[in-house]
């Protein structure tokens, strides 16, 4: 799996210290790449503005389509329905122009789980060059790069989508499976309130047990008191 670390860049805009800084791409390395291209379209790349649309309607990145996928999600991983919602997120992402001939860049207001989750779906796809603009909107605005506000159509394009790497994606069945595998780590990236039991956003709380404590390990949450066993 794929992982971007922390890093920072010289002088001359070059990532450092990243475990893969090809994920990634600098302000000033997309404003030049889609200067560079503005007179060959055929090879422009399709950046995503993943943000909600009315922050796109302020101001975008030149060229920067709308493509909000926050509210589109899945709540049962069993193969027919997550088979049409993988098919509805591929057409959502042809209809912006995305295709494996054209390099992809997306972004949010600064390089938040909007973005990363529109990068994951293109790498599950098998999509060649996907990458994340370092920072956001609001380091391109601090590099004092231009801001557009009028918008242009996309173009649609034609991807046929290849079937989805099955390692970067685990159903429930597939979580059930590796429950109390010594092998196996289970990472809760929900909020704190999910991890705990307390905030409620699907049809049970708490979490998966992993037959010890803590059940799954959530970020910033230090230890946390038993939650409900949400597998009863």
């Amino acid at each position: 799996m794929t992982r971007i670390g922390l890093g920072r860049y010289d002088a001359h805009g070059n990532a450092g210290g990243y475990v893969n800084p090809q994920l990634l791409i600098a302000p000033a390395e997309l404003a030049a790449r889609l200067e560079a291209a503005s007179d060959a379209r055929s090879g422009e790349t399709v950046v995503l503005d993943l943000r909600p649309a009315e922050q796109f309607a302020a101001g975008r990145l030149p060229g920067a389509v709308h493509l909000d996928l926050f509210g589109v999600s899945l709540v049962d991983t069993d193969p027919a329905p997550l088979a049409a919602f993988l098919w509805m997120i591929a057409h959502l992402l042809a209809s912006r122009g995305v295709s494996p001939a054209r390099p992809v860049a997306v972004y949010d207001e600064q390089s938040g789980i909007r973005a990363a989750r529109a990068f994951w779906l293109l790498e599950l796809f098998g999509h060649p060059d996907a990458r994340v603009l370092d920072g956001g909107f609001g380091a391109w605005r601090r590099a004092g790069l231009p801001v557009a506000h009028e918008a242009r159509p996309p173009r649609k394009a034609e991807w046929e989508v290849p079937p989805h790497d099955r390692r970067l994606l685990a159903t429930w069945r597939d979580v059930r499976g590796k429950l109390g595998r010594p092998e196996a780590v289970l990472l809760d990236t929900r909020s704190d309130g999910e991890y705990r039991g307390t905030t409620v956003r699907a049809r049970r709380s708490g979490r998966p047990p992993c037959g010890r404590e803590p059940a799954a390990a959530s970020p910033g949450s230090g230890v946390p008191p038993a939650a409900r066993d949400a597998a009863e």
